[in-house]
């Protein structure tokens, strides 16, 4: 996946959370990123790559009687 960041090739997006979790997001990333939407679009970078992985495993017993799900996962 190409993550190039171009002015055109952004894409915005509104997520709600409570207050308390962003107050608390802000102050985690505080010095590591250089805005609070380059330590969002990290966390889905790490997110799609997790999910990646686990795709590319072998099912675990309780996956292959459920049907291969991730519990939680977004099902097709």
């Amino acid at each position: 996946m190409d993550c190039a960041k171009t002015k055109s090739s952004l894409a915005k997006i509104t997520v709600s959370v409570p207050k308390p979790f962003l107050e608390r997001f802000d102050e985690a990333v505080d010095g590591y990123f250089m805005s609070r939407s380059e330590a969002v679009r990290r966390g889905m970078k790490i997110v799609v790559e997790e999910i990646e992985s686990l795709e590319n495993r072998p099912l675990l017993k309780h996956e292959e009687q459920n049907g291969g799900s991730i519990p939680g996962g977004v099902q097709e």
